[in-house]
């Protein structure tokens, strides 16, 4: 059984028949519908939705039967309403179709407002007053008309909004986007849901622009009778771009201590007052940094709106290689009882040395008064430390020790011989050094009287050591000599001189010291009275012999 169309139709549905029969064939009138007369056709037209009975018979009266539901068949228009409503401002109205469809349903584009194209949209917006249709159809095709009539639309604003202002989220210089703030408001029909618009770009419900560089922005707004309002914004405050600089490094004299000196600008929003941060230091306005060590380092510079560039730098050449002294003098190896001047040559200048003469920049000296091992520490200018070894043992100041042998003092009579016992001499350094001994002074047995042996030694150094025997000789009774009494000395003690009185007249004066050794010898001036004048004489006290014509006295005294 063939359809004409199954698909819902507003038209009549066409059944053919197809049949055949294997033995006597068909009959000439071989079918009927819905039990109506025989009829030679095979095909039936419906023209609404029911049960169709179709019988088919053969020559020989034999029938067969099969029934058919046609439920396709669509002629009812579809049905619905119209409603009209106005927006607030009364400037347009919006038509709204309810409408349905009982058999073959809506059709996917059922609308068809005021004569213009078919849409699935059953609302259709107007500005203006008057009567309209819309054409409903459904999927069998038929066509209904809604008729509706809008009233109430008032004449339309055309006045634009108003730009209030643009605020910007910063006016001051950033590193980052600026956004622009659009404060608009429309007194008549209202902001559009889209309202704005920035650069000639799509339209937008937000208010907010984004610039993410210096430049125009052309802003629109409008309403919803699509009334705009322009204007334009220029931004200048964004500054993405780094400083820009070099750096450069110099040396003080001494080689002690780097200065880097940062050079750098920027175009745009110019350097930050707190533009340096030298090798991960404090924000400084200062360009320079100092530095006592080599190697790598770098400069944050920032500018006004916070973008940071970095400077590296190489420090080289400072000094951090200790000095040593290239030389050690002294001025003198040899044993010596004087002291000893050490002078240091450095590889390089020096700072002072406490308690050392500065020569020269590469040379201090020292005065040694004794023997010493001793560490001297010292700086180059740039602080580099290094140390030398001292070492004198060649200052010897003790003198030698004389011991005299026999008897001291010795005594001895007029006319006898006189053989010196000698002395023997040791020294701290040298040992046994007697037989540098030199002996000076000599006994006249002739003449009664006090003289002195003088021993005098002197070591490698030079230390020189004495020592005095004193020989007294008497006189010898069985001679003739006169006795007279002691001699008056005044004043005694004396300070600069003294006078001698005596009961004879004076032929010479004689003085000597404690240890015999003589120190004035002064002829007499022939009277019993002569003044002595001592000022030159060490304190102490003194032998003072007077010779006279039959022999001599003895007396002391003391020169304060």
């Amino acid at each position: 059984m063939n359809y004409s169309t199954t698909g819902r139709t507003n038209g009549n549905v066409i059944l053919t028949v197809v049949a055949s029969d294997d033995g006597v064939g068909l009959h000439a009138q071989a079918y009927s519908y819905n039990n109506g007369t025989w009829t030679a056709s095979n095909i039936y037209e419906v023209d609404q939705n029911g049960t169709v009975n179709i019988r088919v018979r053969d020559k020989n009266e034999n029938i067969a039967t099969k029934t058919e539901n046609v439920t396709n068949i669509d002629k009812d228009l579809p049905t619905g309403s119209a409603s009209v409503a106005l927006n607030g401002a009364k400037t347009e109205a919006t038509v709204t179709i309810t409408a349905s469809d009982a058999l073959s349903g809506l059709h996917a584009q059922a609308y068809r407002h005021n004569g213009g194209a078919r849409t699935s949209d059953n609302t259709f917006r107007t500005t203006a007053n008057g009567n309209g249709s819309t054409e409903v159809r459904d999927v069998a095709g038929n066509i209904a008309t809604i008729n509706w009539t809008v009233s109430g639309i008032e004449a339309p604003d055309t006045t634009p909004p108003t730009i209030n202002s643009v605020n910007y989220s910063t006016t001051s210089w950033t590193n980052g986007n600026v956004i622009l703030t659009v404060i608009a408001s429309d007194d008549g029909v209202g902001l559009h849901a889209q309202a704005y618009s920035y650069n000639n770009g799509t339209w937008t419900a937000s208010n907010t622009y984004e610039a993410d560089q210096n430049g125009t922005v052309n802003i629109r707004v409008r309403d919803k009778n699509e009334n705009i309002a322009t204007k334009t914004e220029t931004v200048t405050n964004i500054d993405k771009d780094l400083p820009t600089g070099s750096a450069s490094v110099t040396l003080n004299g001494a080689k002690t201590e780097a200065t880097v000196t940062i050079t750098a600008s920027d175009a745009l929003s110019g350097l930050h007052a707190q533009a340096y941060r030298h090798n991960g230091g404090s924000r400084t306005s200062d360009n320079t940094f100092k530095t006592t060590a080599n190697g790598n380092g770098s400069t944050e510079v920032r500018d006004v709106a916070g973008n940071i560039a970095t400077i590296n730098w190489t420090v080289s050449g400072i000094d951090t290689e200790a000095p040593t002294v290239t030389n050690i003098t002294y001025s003198t190896t040899a044993p010596t009882n004087q002291n000893v001047t050490v002078t240091l040559t450095f590889s390089e200048a020096v700072k002072p040395i406490a308690g050392w003469q500065k020569l020269s920049d590469t040379q201090q000296s020292k005065i040694y008064t004794e023997n010493i091992s001793e560490t001297v520490h010292f700086e180059d200018l740039a602080g580099n430390a290094g140390s030398a070894q001292i070492i004198i043992s060649n200052i010897d100041k003790i003198a030698p020790v004389i011991t005299v042998l026999g008897n001291n003092p010795h005594t001895m009579i007029q006319g006898e011989t006189y053989t010196d016992a000698g002395a023997t001499a040791t020294d701290n350094r040298d040992g046994d050094i007697t037989h540098r001994i030199q002996t000076s002074g000599k006994v006249d047995t002739a003449i009664p009287g006090i003289y002195t042996i003088t021993y005098t030694v002197s070591d490698e150094a030079g230390n020189v050591a004495t020592a005095t025997r004193t020989v007294e000789v008497k006189k010898d009774t069985a001679i003739d000599y006169i006795t007279l009494p002691e001699a008056v000395l005044y004043p005694n003690p004396a300070v600069d001189q003294f006078t001698v009185v005596m009961a004879k007249p004076i032929i010479a004066i004689r003085i000597v010291n404690m240890q015999g050794s003589e120190i004035m010898n002064i002829k007499g001036n022939g009277s019993n009275e002569q003044l002595i004048h001592i000022s030159q004489l060490p304190t102490g006290q003194y032998l003072v012999q007077i010779f006279f014509q039959e022999g001599y006295s003895v007396a002391k005294f003391i020169k304060e």
